[in-house]
């Protein structure tokens, strides 16, 4: 497989160009930045060549340790309760993908995306760019799980879709993983984007088949079965569909139902987004992209465009959990035609923590929940982690990503933190 090396992304010349323009430095969700001085015609400005960084997914384990998948930086970081912050998979090098099995650093990853934990405390993570599934021990042991990096005459790993055990088994592109009571992993598997989609499920023996295929659905059959994963009690599967501005609900037999939103319409622009508490079809989301699960069956919903949380009953009612609607990372550019695209103009941020009326977010993205029935929230692009307790009060876990994207060759940092407030420490 050909290694891809750190460059200069299109977002970043964009970012340049702008820069150059308008006289004034823009950030879009990067992280880390080094300041340089240029002259345009506007005279001179001081740009910030930047880093982009995408946390992706987010678990929690039985004694409140988290885990966050640093999908550009190609590693699978955690963080104690104390603060302790550490590379348990991948390499030291901030952007530097591959594949390879082996323990800590000397594994490699590429685009790793979904994690779920198992009853034993071993990982498992949907390595997207490899197409495969990858196993970690407690100990940061790393071997592949399920499918095959296959590459194609160009070096790059190809899609495809096979059942099969362990090797034998192929998949395409890898949105995110959940796994049940018996250890069972069910995966959400898409050969073309939405387009064509699948939910694959993998036996604790690595044996893959298909449960459902959206081209076999009329609910699902428009846009896909969505891009996160999550599983109740009794075996029902559920999706966040963020094409299609639903909830999905998949049975054991795999029977596809809209548990709550709806996915009206025949095209993106035209699916029934909006926000609307409700039940049911009458409830309406804006890109949700994230489910977690409660131990009575509730859902806890990152409704992303939106910037808020939203709960659905077992029954699907949906109401607002957390999030006031606002952003508090940047100017929303909804008004000037764009839906996905955040500016901020201004150096500092201003995080909005507070109940779950006042508190704001900026895009949460993924959601896991605690024993104690505390959520984590990776909020977009912020370097964040945003804990939610069980009344809705909003606080921010400051640093705690803000040390995983600026750690480069040193594998811990230790963020000493009591709620929103964290001395950090480094040692490199």
């Amino acid at each position: 497989m050909k290694t891809k090396q750190p460059s200069l992304h299109f977002s970043h010349l964009i970012t340049i160009v702008l820069s150059l323009l308008l006289g004034f430095s823009l950030l879009a969700g990067f992280k880390s930045a080094t300041t340089h001085k240029t002259t345009g015609k506007t005279g001179t400005c001081s740009l910030l060549i930047v880093e982009y960084y995408t946390p992706r997914s987010i678990a929690v384990d039985a004694e409140n340790n988290l885990y966050v998948v640093d999908t550009t930086n190609h590693r699978i970081r955690k963080i104690t309760r104390e603060g302790r912050v550490s590379t348990l998979a991948g390499s030291d090098y901030a952007r530097r993908e591959g594949f390879a099995d082996g323990t800590g650093s000397t594994a490699q990853f590429s685009e790793p995306r979904g994690i779920v934990i198992d009853k034993t405390g071993n990982l498992y993570v949907v390595d997207t760019g490899n197409r495969n599934i990858r196993k970690i021990t407690p100990e940061g042991v790393v071997t592949t799980f399920a499918g095959s990096s296959t590459t194609n005459s160009d070096g790059w790993m190809e899609r495809g879709y096979a059942d099969g055990q362990g090797n034998a088994a192929r998949f395409g592109i890898l949105y995110d993983i959940a796994i049940d009571a018996a250890d069972n992993l069910y995966v959400v598997d898409s050969t073309f984007e939405s387009s064509e989609s699948r939910i694959r499920k993998v036996t604790p023996k690595g044996v893959v088949s298909t449960l459902v295929e959206n081209s076999d659905n009329t609910t699902a059959e428009k846009c896909g079965l969505g891009i996160s994963i999550a599983i109740d009690k009794a075996g029902n599967l559920y999706t966040a569909n963020p094409w299609c501005n639903c909830i999905y609900k998949i049975t054991a037999k795999g029977i596809v139902t809209t548990f709550a939103g709806s996915n009206a319409g025949s095209s993106t622009t035209e699916r029934t987004r909006g926000y609307v508490d409700g039940q049911g079809n009458a409830a309406r989301f804006d890109e949700p992209r994230s489910i977690a699960i409660d131990k009575t069956g509730n859902l806890y919903v990152a409704d992303g465009m939106n910037r808020r949380i939203r709960k659905v009953t077992p029954e699907g009612v949906v109401s607002t959990f957390a999030g006031s609607g606002g952003t508090a990372y940047g100017e929303d550019l909804s008004a000037h035609g764009s839906r996905h695209f955040s500016v901020i103009v201004k150096p500092e941020r201003v995080e909005v923590d507070g109940d779950r009326d006042t508190a704001r977010f900026e895009n949460p993205y993924s959601i896991a929940i605690d024993k104690e029935g505390n959520l984590y929230v990776v909020d977009g692009n912020n370097p964040h982690i945003r804990k939610v307790t069980p009344t809705g009060e909003v606080i921010t876990l400051k640093s705690m990503l803000s040390s995983l994207h600026h750690h480069r060759h040193h594998t811990q940092t230790h963020a000493a933190f009591n709620h929103s407030e964290i001395k950090r420490t480094d040692h490199n």
